[in-house]
């Protein structure tokens, strides 16, 4: 399932929460983000239960004991979570969910059983085992959620109006990275948030050997590199043009690569960066790659809406 054409991040808000202190890292950004009904929607997921047995094999617990000390525990773990949130804003009305199988499987499933309007993760939590804390679950539902995914480095911060002040949005001017505009555009009316478009003019002769790069014509690699970053300044003055035809504070700015250290270097504080999946065709921009390295090793917040490799792309 792919996310439509015109999405955001509202209520309600799928929050899968595993009961450690990193998974509360997104908590704060509840209150700016249920819009609407104001529903949050807590979610934990327990494995399968299976028999406990002695080294002697005896059973000591049988499966259906596990269960119940499973959900009896996760039921503790969200009354708790939903304390913290009433405690953060009391308008927000909290749901709680316990499931039971694959983690990311079963968030996927509740996000469209719910009609979610987003789900946000923290990148460390009980299951985050990869390179910088980005988990096996996290990547899993980055790859397959059916709604933006919100995911929040867990780095002390606390609630404030002023949490989000710019969204930073990376975009290569296709069509699938435009998609990600109408987001953009929402939470930044909605926060009051100021829109920063960066595009990012990768050196594509780093990948060549040295001594074909040494051949090529001086003139003709810099009549290549002013032309590919006048369309890259084109694309992103025309997406800033649009936000500034609807009364949003707006600025563009474009880059040197390579792509993911130049955007992450690019955000700052109270930042959120916003971007999709997949980009024009051809290029490195694909979940696996510059989007995967973004979510994984970005400092502020990263907001993904996921588009699927297959679909059409232009420029907008």
């Amino acid at each position: 399932m792919n996310a439509p054409g015109d999405v955001t991040i509202g209520s309600p808000v799928l929050v899968p929460f595993d009961g450690s202190g990193h998974a509360e890292a997104v908590f704060p950004y509840l209150p700016l983000l249920a819009d609407g009904g104001r529903e949050v929607i807590l979610l934990q997921v327990v494995p399968e239960a299976h028999s406990v047995s002695s080294p002697m094999g005896e059973v000591m617990l049988s499966a259906d004991e596990v269960r119940q000390v499973a959900a009896a525990a996760a039921r503790a773990d969200l009354d708790r979570a939903a304390a913290c949130l009433s405690s953060l804003d009391s308008s927000l009305q909290v749901s709680q969910m316990v499931e039971t199988g694959d983690p990311s499987e079963r968030i996927v499933e509740v996000a469209i059983r719910s009609r979610a309007h987003g789900i946000l993760l923290s990148t460390q939590g009980v299951s985050a085992t990869g390179p910088g804390g980005f988990g096996s679950v996290v990547g899993r539902v980055a790859r397959m959620s059916p709604v933006p995914l919100m995911v929040v480095q867990p780095n002390g911060t606390t609630g404030s109006p002023d949490l989000i002040a710019r969204l930073v949005v990376a975009h290569d001017g296709s069509e699938r990275c435009a998609r990600v505009l109408p987001l953009a555009q929402d939470l930044a009316r909605r926060l009051s948030a100021h829109v920063h478009v960066v595009a990012v003019v990768e050196d594509e002769e780093s990948t060549l050997p040295a001594s074909v790069a040494a051949a090529i014509d001086p003139h003709l690699r810099e009549e290549a590199q002013a032309d590919t970053l006048n369309l890259a300044r084109g694309r992103v003055e025309v997406a800033v043009a649009n936000f500034l035809r609807h009364g949003l504070p707006a600025s563009w700015q474009v880059l040197a690569g390579p792509a993911a250290p130049a955007i992450i270097d690019a955000c700052v504080p109270r930042d959120v960066l916003v971007i999709t999946s997949h980009g024009q065709n051809g290029s490195r921009w694909m979940l696996g790659s510059v989007a995967e390295k973004l979510v994984r090793e970005s400092r502020v917040p990263v907001i993904l809406l996921r588009t699927a490799p297959g679909e059409q792309s232009g420029t907008a």
